[in-house]
């Protein structure tokens, strides 16, 4: 049986080199976060209308987001290289993997109390001070992780 594939943009015989893959699935990951970290475009009048904010001041509040999700990459990517360090290389997809998955949860339970928030004291201000305030928890828990000796992972 012939395996026909996409390779370099022309179809050939043989297997599909797997980092073709690898760099659709980042395209892919990429335009849906440019699609996301678009909507409040879409969203601002209603948003205007909801807060009472001027199109300004939202505009800021996006525009500061924007760019810490830029300034965001250099940073995801030594966690990577964290992983590394404590776990050890074979074991970074997985633990990568776990602490997405918790990133994710945290974000749908952060949105539902954020909601509930809003709808029991009417304005989201408890529900930022409040983020704010794990945060900075977070920041400071993060200080007593001890750096792995080298080579401990491995």
């Amino acid at each position: 049986m012939v395996k026909w594939a996409i390779y370099g943009g022309a179809w050939v015989r043989g297997r599909l080199f797997y980092g073709w893959v690898v760099v659709a699935v980042a395209v892919l990951a990429t335009l849906v976060a440019a699609g996301v970290r678009s909507v409040p475009g879409a969203l601002l009048v209603p948003v205007e209308q909801e807060l009472g904010w001027s199109r300004t001041t939202l505009s800021l509040a996006v525009s500061i987001g924007l760019v810490l999700f830029g300034l965001g990459g250099p940073f995801s990517g030594h966690l990577v290289a964290l992983a590394a360090d404590h776990f050890g290389r074979r074991n970074v997809g997985t633990v990568y993997g776990w602490v997405f998955a918790a990133h994710q949860l945290g974000a749908a339970f952060a949105s539902w109390a954020g909601g509930s928030v809003r709808d029991a004291f009417g304005a989201y201000t408890l529900a930022f001070f409040l983020a704010g305030a794990l945060a900075v928890m977070a920041g400071l828990l993060s200080l007593g992780i001890r750096q792995a000796p080298r080579g401990a992972g491995a």
